[in-house]
């Protein structure tokens, strides 16, 4: 194969999944069709097995597409430590949450997300993905919590404890925020408050 039908071969195998994931985003994993995804990326179905074996690799494909998407996502900006000694508690978690927010209802983060949401309870690797997206935006909650502790902005008797609540809370926001098609910055700003308050320095 030369390497210029190798590229093609490449591009066009990106270009399924994407389309797969689109898709199976709006239809569900199951309810997809082949023939769908075949027509979305412009090739006929017959050619969809020049770059997958079979159906099971298509959504092996796409799952580890959108899980790639979900580990770019990070929760904590860069400067998180600026922001931190610069700003309100409240300013801080109302900026940082709503950024994180936004990037989940544009495609490819939205797509990803439904898949997730409508999958993770049926079908195993969907729901280790759940797990691990759980457990990285955990993780930085729990840096941000601290931060903003060493900052003197925050001062939870339980670290961890309050990443737990607020990682909670951010998780609905989300889900309310693709339902609803857009990001709520007056919920968003309203948790903040009562966040802030929650937990502020006495």
């Amino acid at each position: 194969m030369t390497e210029k039908k190798q590229t093609k071969g490449i591009k066009t195998r990106e270009r399924v999944i994407k389309c797969a994931s689109e898709l199976m985003s709006e239809k569900g994993v199951g309810a997809a069709s082949l023939s769908d995804i075949a027509g979305a990326a412009g090739i006929r179905k017959p050619s969809l097995y020049n770059h997958f074996e079979s159906r099971d690799e298509l959504e092996e494909s796409v799952f580890s597409y959108i899980e790639t998407l979900l580990e770019k996502a990070d929760f904590l900006p860069p400067d998180i430590a600026s922001i931190a000694e610069n700003y309100t508690a409240a300013a801080v978690l109302k900026a940082v949450i709503f950024r994180y927010v936004k990037a989940f209802i544009v495609p490819p983060a939205l797509n990803a997300y439904k898949i997730i949401a409508s999958e993770k309870f049926f079908n195993g690797r969907v729901a280790q993905i759940a797990e691990q997206q759980h457990e990285r935006l955990l993780a930085q909650v729990k840096e941000l919590v601290s931060i903003m502790t060493g900052a003197g902005k925050l001062a939870a008797s339980d670290d961890d404890f309050a990443a737990e609540m607020l990682t909670h809370e951010i998780e609905g926001i989300i889900s309310e925020s693709v339902i609803a098609g857009a990001a709520d910055e007056e919920n968003v700003a309203a948790f903040s408050e009562r966040f802030a308050l929650l937990y502020a320095v006495r």
